[in-house]
This record gives structure tokens, C-alpha cells and sequence, in this order.
């Protein structure tokens, strides 16, 4: 019976446990749970729990796989390296290893490696340019059906854009993916997209279940966009390069705009930014009906609203109203809904691999039919159209065109959402998000008015 790597080296002397740990000490931490599995692999097939009793006959399959084998597997190199160490630290003894390696090389490899990692002026790692990542992820966000193309995209997404680290995603079987999530090995769970879910099906009906030959895997994917030898590690360090921390709270966001705010010349992360806010003792100065602008009085009408939150944009707007400015101050309501539902779905993606791909400039053209353009947890694109009063009504307006819209949208299965947002100058403001508009039996739609134009200018 097989036994858990744990359970294997548990049972090892406390001599070769302080052997271990003084071995792992020569690579990086993220690779220690690899190391530690397959040394447990070797230790129960040769059912021994002492370091000194492994001998020559012990390694001998791992050299005859590396012998035999045109590309030298992961877990393969992992036992080399360890065996050296036992041989070049006199752990063991036999002297068959003397007839394929020189001892001294390897010594030398092992203190210059011990020098290295103590070396403040370390190598500088390598990382994919800006223009490299746009590629990939261009070429990775295609609409994929093959499997082996699919399985590619859904690599990157986990190296990008998750915190798996290499060793985790390696050792991942379909039976750790269920409803939606991936359970890695270390107890971490990540938040798979609906459009690699089939993936995992697949992989289910397959001889080799899982991402084992994860090193050629991203070596293909940097073979579709002209990189050669990419390996998983340059992904992530990619990714952590791409890692701010907040000077505020110190926890790391990627380098996205969306997840950064600059608060009186601070750049502090959107958490902290709303924490500042409600906690600041300011008090923001009172706006006249007469000193309500953005831009332009023309800009300010059609302005995107992720320029502005709903705070900042609310606090333009003024509590009395001059009547022959009624349709300019209905606008600006229109646009404050707009950034409430705005950063309602910020907060509703956050971390989640869509929260920057949200669109709130959709509004700008009418033609569109919708205002912003997000998406669920799946990944599915949501129309959005907002409909924003003062007071807590009942009837909405919408244009012919936004009904034209939701209905071809709807009518090819996609998602349209009427979100209704009332009291919006309250400290109360309700949203009721209406999911299908033609419901006949929640809804009724009636034509209401008519344009007139005259014919002579």
C-alpha cells in the first residue's frame, strides 16, 4: 500500500531529517514540496527511513530513465541532485557512484550555489515584457474548443493569474476540480472560469490525468507567440513582477490601474482608498447650483464615469435645481446611477480575472443600447443598461433602441441586465437588478411617446 509522502518522511531518523532541510536549503522554497515527494517515492520503494542506508542500487532506475529518456523528466532531475548531495556530503558511501560522477564538481556546484544564495547582488530573474504578455494573452483569450489548445490557456491563467505556485499545478487531477473551484495540494482554492471547465473533463477521460508535462505545455505556448524555451518559472516571475504592495495595508495587487487610486498624491489601493475615504476628517467643500462642472459644459455630459467615482460625482451635483437646467441635471443623475453600478461590479469581481476587463465608457455612444459592459463570475459578458431616479419610483423609460438591443442579446442567449438604482441622492439607495425585461409576467413595456420634427428648419 502506497503511503502518503508526509507519512514517509515522518518516519525518517531525525539525522536525515536535519540531512533534509540542509539540502533544501539550496533551492527556492516554492520547489521544497516537489523535492520532499519525490525523495518519499525513493525512500519507500527502497523501504529504508536512514539516508546513509540508500546505495547505488537505489538510484540506479532514476539513472537508467535519464539515460533512456531524450528530455530528462523533473522529478528525475529532483532524485539526481539529492543522491549528489548524499554522495558529495559522505551521507553515503558506495563507491559505484564514483564511476559516473567526480565528487569534487560536485561539491564545488553545491557551495557556489550556497554563495549565490547569500549574495545580495543576485542574478536579476527573468520576466516577459509588457508587449510579450499582451501577446500571449491575446493569444490565449481566443475562443478554444480543441483540448490541447484550451488546456494551454487555462496554464497560463494559472500561472498569471492565480497564486498556484508550480509544484501545485503539477500534482492537480480532475478529482480536485469540482463546482467551479481547483483545490490545490497546500489547501489554497482558486476560481476556475467556465470556459476551462471542459478541460477538466477531458483530462478525466484521459491515461494522464493532470498537468505532469506542465514544463512542455509553456514551452508550446511560448512557441505560438514566437518565445523560445519559455518555462513556468519566467511566467511567474513575470507575475510577481507585476505585484504592487500597498503602502498602506502591504498586501499585493497586480499593477492594474483599476486596483490603485491616488488619495492626495498617495497611490494606496482601492480597499484602503475607500477605508481613507469614509474615515477622513475633511469635509468636502459645499458645491452652488452655478459651480457644477467636470470638463466642459459639453464634456461633463457624456464623460465616462470610471473618471470619477460615486462619491466624487455625487458631491457635484447640487440639492436645488434650476429649472431650465432640468434635462442637463437628469443627465448628470444618470451618470452618478451609472457609477454606483459601476463600482457595485468592481466589488462583485474583485480578484477575479474580469474586475479590469469591466467597461462603463459603453454609455458614451446611444447607439450601444447599454452603459457598462461587465461580466459574472464565469466569464460571461453582461449588458448592463442603468436606470436611475432621485426618488424610489416604480416606472422606468427606455429607449426603443435599448429594447432592440436587450432583445437581440437576449434572443442569441446572452445577458442583458436592467439595473433599476433609486433614492440615489439618499443615504439609501436601493438597486433592483431586473434580469430579463420581457418577463410578461413581472413586467409590462407601453409605448409612450413619439418624436415630432419639423419639416421646415
Amino acid at each position: 500500500m502506497r503511503k502518503n509522502s508526509n507519512d514517509v518522511l515522518n518516519a525518517l531518523t531525525d539525522e536525515s531529517n536535519q540531512n533534509l532541510a540542509n539540502f533544501l536549503f539550496f533551492y527556492n522554497e516554492n520547489s521544497h514540496a516537489s523535492y520532499k515527494s519525490s525523495i518519499a517515492r525513493v525512500m519507500q520503494r527502497a523501504k529504508k527511513d536512514n539516508f546513509k542506508d540508500l546505495n547505488f542500487d537505489d538510484y540506479k532506475p532514476i539513472a537508467d530513465n535519464i539515460e533512456q529518456s531524450a528530455r530528462k523528466k523533473t522529478g528525475d532531475s529532483y532524485v539526481e541532485y539529492f543522491f549528489k548531495y548524499l554522495f558529495a556530503n559522505d551521507i553515503i558511501t558506495d563507491h559505484r557512484f564514483e564511476k559516473i560522477w567526480i565528487k569534487d564538481d560536485i561539491v564545488k556546484h553545491f557551495v557556489l550555489s550556497k554563495q549565490d544564495k547569500g549574495t545580495k547582488g543576485k542574478k536579476k530573474k527573468e520576466i516577459l515584457s509588457i508587449e510579450q504578455i499582451m501577446t500571449i494573452q491575446e493569444k490565449m483569450n481566443e475562443d478554444y474548443s480543441r483540448f490541447d489548445m484550451l488546456r494551454k490557456a487555462l496554464v497560463w491563467f494559472l500561472l498569471f493569474d492565480t497564486d498556484a505556485g508550480v509544484d501545485e499545478i503539477r500534482y492537480v487531477t480532475s478529482k480536485d476540480f469540482s463546482n467551479g473551484i481547483l483545490k490545490l495540494k497546500n489547501g489554497k482554492e482558486c476560481g476556475i472560469p467556465e470556459r476551462f471547465h471542459p478541460v477538466f473533463k477531458a483530462l478525466s477521460e484521459k491515461q494522464y490525468d493532470g498537468f505532469s508535462s506542465l514544463p512542455d505545455i509553456v514551452r508550446s505556448i511560448g512557441e505560438l507567440v514566437g518565445i523560445n524555451d519559455l518555462i513556468p518559472r519566467t511566467i511567474m516571475n513575470t507575475r510577481n513582477a507585476n505585484m504592487l504592495s500597498c503602502s498602506n495595508c502591504h498586501r499585493k495587487h497586480t499593477n492594474l490601474s483599476s486596483n490603485w487610486k491616488s488619495i492626495n498624491g498617495r497611490i494606496v489601493c482601492m480597499i484602503c482608498a475607500e477605508k481613507i475615504k469614509k474615515k477622513s476628517t475633511f469635509k468636502p467643500l459645499e458645491i452652488t447650483n452655478e459651480t457644477v462642472k467636470l470638463q466642459s459644459e459639453e464634456m461633463e455630459i457624456g464623460i465616462s464615469t470610471v473618471l470619477y467615482t460615486f462619491n466624487e460625482l455625487k458631491s457635484q451635483i447640487p440639492r436645488m435645481v434650476d429649472y431650465l437646467k432640468l434635462h442637463e441635471f437628469q443627465m448628470k443623475i444618470g451618470k452618478l446611477g451609472e457609477a454606483y453600478v459601476y463600482e457595485l461590479e468592481k466589488k462583485y469581481l474583485k480578484d477575479s480575472a474580469y474586475e479590469s476587463r469591466i467597461d462603463a465608457t459603453k454609455a458614451i455612444n446611444e447607439k450601444n443600447g447599454y452603459d457598462i459592459l461587465s461580466y459574472d463570475l464565469e466569464g460571461n459578458e453582461v449588458c448592463i443598461e442603468v436606470k436611475t431616479t432621485i426618488k424610489e419610483e416604480t416606472d422606468f423609460f427606455m429607449s426603443q433602441n435599448e429594447l432592440n438591443v436587450a432583445k437581440s442579446c437576449i434572443d442569441r442567449g446572452g445577458l442583458y441586465h436592467v439595473y433599476r438604482v433609486s433614492n440615489v441622492m439618499s443615504e439609501f439607495i436601493k438597486v433592483e437588478v431586473i434580469k430579463n425585461i420581457f418577463d410578461s409576467s413581472k413586467y409590462e413595456i407601453h409605448p409612450c411617446s413619439y418624436r415630432v420634427s419639423f419639416k421646415n428648419k
